[in-house]
C-alpha cells in the first residue's frame, strides 16, 4: 500500500513537470509620435532580455500605442484577449 502511495505521488510530480508553456510578456510603447525618445530605448532595452526562462521559452509582444492613450487602451485590450499574455508590463509608468 505504502508503494502504490509512492508511485501515485511520483507520477503526479512527474506529470505536474511535463506541463510547460511559453511566458508571453506583453509591452505596449510609444515607439512612435512625441513619446518616441523613451519608448525606442526600451525597446532596444528589451532586445537584451533572455529568450528562456526557467527552461521556458520567454515571447515578448511589444505593441506601438503611437503616443496616443486610447490606443494604448485597445492595444492593453488586445494583448489581454487575442494575444493572452501572462505578463502585461507597463514600463513607461513605471520610469515616471
Amino acid at each position: 500500500m505504502k508503494l502504490k502511495k509512492t508511485l501515485i505521488a511520483f507520477a503526479a510530480m512527474v506529470a505536474s513537470t511535463v506541463a510547460m508553456a511559453d511566458i508571453n510578456v506583453g509591452v505596449v510603447l510609444s515607439l512612435t509620435g512625441p513619446g518616441s525618445g523613451l519608448g525606442i530605448p526600451m525597446q532596444n532595452q528589451m532586445k537584451l532580455w533572455p529568450k528562456e526562462i526557467a527552461g521556458e521559452k520567454l515571447n515578448l509582444i511589444i505593441l506601438d500605442d503611437a503616443s496616443d492613450p486610447g490606443k494604448g487602451v485597445s492595444d492593453t485590450k488586445r494583448l489581454i484577449s487575442e494575444d493572452k499574455a501572462d505578463i502585461i508590463a507597463d514600463l513607461e509608468q513605471a520610469l515616471a
